[in-house]
């Protein structure tokens, strides 16, 4: 007899990963934000803040940087969302003000960080 898991346990499972990646788009947040600070513009990719886009993690592969928008793809959570991308995005307000949105090309939002399921 096969034991499997109840639905919730493996919906938390897969959370608290897709929120290992999210933690890493925090990091690469702070890197932009100094680049911002320092050049009164966007990095316009991730060399240009000193990210290794070829890196992997337990959760997450492929950090990026694109015009300040940061991403990374997730993997090893689930065949739902390997390889489906999170990404937060910046705006600057008149007032210099930076504020960041959440987006994801994963369909399940139940898995993902709470931030980033609109």
């Amino acid at each position: 007899m096969a034991v499997t898991s109840p639905p919730s346990y493996m919906l938390y499972v897969a959370k608290s990963k897709t929120t290992s990646a999210a933690i890493e788009l925090f990091a690469l947040r702070t890197k932009v934000l100094v680049y911002l600070n320092e050049n009164n513009a966007f990095p316009v990719d991730a060399e240009a803040i000193g990210v290794d886009n070829t890196r992997v993690a337990d959760y997450w592969q492929d950090p990026d940087v694109d015009n300040g928008t940061v991403s990374v793809v997730f993997a090893n959570i689930d065949s739902e969302i390997n390889g489906e991308t999170i990404s937060m995005t910046p705006s600057t307000s008149a007032e210099g003000i930076v504020t960041w949105v959440c987006t994801s090309t994963a369909t399940n939002k139940a898995k993902l960080p709470s931030e980033c399921r609109d």
